[in-house]
């Protein structure tokens, strides 16, 4: 039924066992764990050989990078659900029988992420049941909260852009860049109240100039050009806090925005 997407590094392993220990806690699921290791292959595979009684699928890399690690397990999946976790997250026991009656009947589910550890919940979600009607909405949502439904959704339409995320030249905004991408071609998105995954909460922290050279490229790469400029200057206005020198953070906004249109360029020549 599920196919779980685990890109990792093999940096984190006591996250990684963590993970692994509360997946062994869902039972009676049809769960396939497609791990995508991208560096540190002999440690994960020292790890996973420890949990014979999950249905793991390895897929050693040699390239590093989010979306083309997520994209290349996507290949593998052989279940109808899918789902992306970080190997730093972990799940409530039994939570994927919980949901399945919600994931099986929505093309797109989105749920919350809680930090039990610290007793928050990752941001603020709305206490009550909707669908996603405007494009605005996927803005705010991060990979591991998002179910996809392949009986409603075709599968060839779940595609990374990877010049976004981690490793990649602007590293963050894909996995809003590709719901943006799926309600365009007309999907629909339910978000439901319900604690689907755990994640401990970061505090915030001043807005690097990768960062916001990223989301100058996300606006770039989703919005007309008018219309990814107001937001990048709305941006700017409502995290005035952690921009250090908003200023300075206007520039790396507009930086990101034309190493997107040149990249562009590039990839259109070859």
């Amino acid at each position: 039924m599920y196919s779980l997407i685990v890109p990792t590094l093999g940096k984190k392993q006591n996250e990684l066992v963590r993970l692994l220990d509360s997946l062994l806690e869902q039972k009676n699921v049809n769960l396939e764990i497609i791990i995508a290791v991208q560096d540190n292959h002999k440690s994960v595979e020292k790890i996973i050989a420890s949990y014979s009684d999950l249905n793991i699928v390895l897929l050693n890399l040699n390239r590093r990078g989010l979306s083309y690690a997520r994209n290349e397990a996507l290949k593998c999946v052989t279940q109808k659900i899918i789902t992306f976790s970080d190997d730093d997250c972990w799940y409530p026991a039994d939570i994927f029988n919980e949901i399945h009656d919600i994931v099986i009947n929505n093309a797109i589910s989105t749920f919350n992420i809680y930090d039990p550890i610290k007793n928050k919940f990752y941001k603020n979600y709305s206490k009550n049941k909707k669908n996603y009607t405007s494009v605005y909405t996927a803005l705010k949502v991060s990979s591991i909260e998002i179910f996809i439904n392949t009986n409603l959704i075709d599968k060839n339409q779940i595609d990374f852009d990877t010049l976004f995320g981690l490793g990649a030249i602007f590293p963050s905004g894909e996995e809003n860049t590709l719901l943006l991408d799926l309600l365009k071609n007309n999907n629909e998105i339910t978000y439901v109240p319900v604690i689907a995954v755990y994640h401990e909460k970061k505090d915030n922290i001043l807005l690097g100039e990768k960062n916001l050279e990223a989301k100058g490229a996300f606006f770039a790469r989703n919005f007309n050009y008018v219309l990814s400029l107001f937001l990048s200057l709305a941006f700017i206005s409502k995290k005035y806090k952690l921009l250090g020198k908003p200023s300075s953070g206007l520039k790396s906004i507009l930086k990101g925005r034309n190493m997107y249109y040149l990249e562009k360029k590039k990839l259109a020549k070859k």
